[in-house]
């Protein structure tokens, strides 16, 4: 990914500020992080009409996801690349309420398109030195489909969260029900859409702040991994920027 310039936000926010949390880093965790929690759900377009011929907006290659993604001199100062990261694959996440799993774009209808859809998937994620569980971390994810992403995807994620500020969730059948408190923070008005998604767990303070972005046929997820007193707003954004403008090359 180039250059690095462009990540300033990324560096700065979280080299600076963010905590080594207890609790696991997963891909099934979802949080946000913000200033405040916003009593509307922000689910933002561009204005202009949507269409699907722009490089960014077309079904991509593995190699043109992998070419997009940050590398380790757009990381933190210290930050570390981690192997622990599988994406792609089909969500096994239960969420009680059912209705929930709609706030992570993962709801049964849902899955059932990525699964017909699927082409490629690819992401990285850079995390704090150490070994303490659920210390701090970014990782980006860009996943491509056979045709354009729904519209409608974003737009009921967006009127669910009002409805989940509290809910149980578990990763898989086995695993344990863990309480979860979501909230709302603004997204930027990145490709065709956008949604931003914070997750936390209050008594570990530990959130993991989402931005997904709908842009043609691709989604691209951002997520910081970090304490309830860190502000991960521009980095969500800067990194999606990023990742944007490298597709559009």
């Amino acid at each position: 990914m180039t250059p690095p310039r462009r990540l300033a936000p990324f560096v700065t926010v979280l080299a600076v500020g963010l905590l080594a949390a207890c609790g696991s880093d997963t891909d099934s965790a979802s949080t946000e992080s913000s200033s405040a929690e916003p009593s509307t759900v922000t689910v933002t377009s561009t204005a202009t009409p949507e269409s699907a011929d722009e490089p960014q907006q077309q079904e991509l290659t593995k190699k043109q996801i992998h070419d997009a993604l940050p590398e380790q001199s757009d990381a933190p100062k210290g930050f570390e690349k981690d192997s622990r990261i599988a994406p792609g694959g089909t969500s096994t996440r239960e969420t009680d309420p059912e209705k929930c799993l709609a706030v992570y774009l993962d709801t049964a209808e849902i899955r059932e398109w990525k699964d017909k859809h699927f082409v490629a998937s690819d992401g990285v994620r850079y995390t704090q030195p150490g070994d303490a569980a659920g210390r701090a971390s970014v990782s980006t994810f860009v996943t491509t489909y056979d045709r354009p992403v729904p519209r409608a995807f974003f737009d009921d994620a967006g009127k669910t969260v009002s409805d989940c500020g509290d809910f149980e969730e578990k990763a898989t059948a086995d695993s344990q029900w863990t309480a979860k408190k979501a909230s709302n923070i603004g997204s930027p008005a990145l490709g065709d859409q956008s949604y931003s998604l914070r997750v936390g767990l209050t008594e570990l303070d530990l959130t993991l702040d989402q931005l997904w972005v709908r842009s043609g046929h691709n989604i691209i997820n951002i997520r910081v991994l970090a304490g309830y007193a860190d502000f991960s707003d521009e980095t969500l954004e800067s990194m999606a920027e990023a990742v944007l403008e490298d597709l559009e090359e």
